[in-house]
């Protein structure tokens, strides 16, 4: 599969600066590095079993889901599962949904960014420059 340039600089950094679990924060950095992409939000189903609520961004028919290449680094195991896409969320389950991490993500961009870890802010700084080199 043809990778974005942006994406692949992206996810190893995030191993290296131990960013693993910033998974909203790395699918919005993206976004906002990446012309013409679509931020998206609803839900992932994995395995047919469990449900949760989720980030990923398409550009130019492909979907760049961090969360789940992160996951997969994490463990080999998470390679083979299977995950559905939903838009909706699911009514005959339960679902995992963080609601301050998703109302921090429906609300204004620049509250966002204030608001997100420190460590990220900086690492986001850093990453925008090195791309300006």
């Amino acid at each position: 599969m043809d990778t974005h340039p942006i994406y692949k600089k992206l996810l190893p950094r995030l191993r290296i600066y131990k960013l693993d679990d910033a998974v909203v924060e790395s699918t919005v950095l993206f976004h906002e590095l990446t012309p013409g992409s679509e931020l998206k939000s609803g839900y992932i189903l994995i395995n047919g079993t469990e449900c949760c609520w989720h980030t990923w961004v398409e550009h130019e028919g492909k979907r760049y889901d961090f969360g789940f290449e992160l996951a997969s680094k994490n463990d080999s195991g998470f390679k083979n599962v299977h995950i559905g896409y939903l838009t909706e969320k699911p009514v005959d389950m339960d679902v995992q949904e963080e609601q301050a991490v998703i109302d921090r993500f429906n609300g204004h961009i620049a509250d966002f960014w204030k608001t997100a870890p420190k460590n990220f802010r900086e690492f986001r700084t850093k990453f925008k420059r090195s791309l300006n080199k």
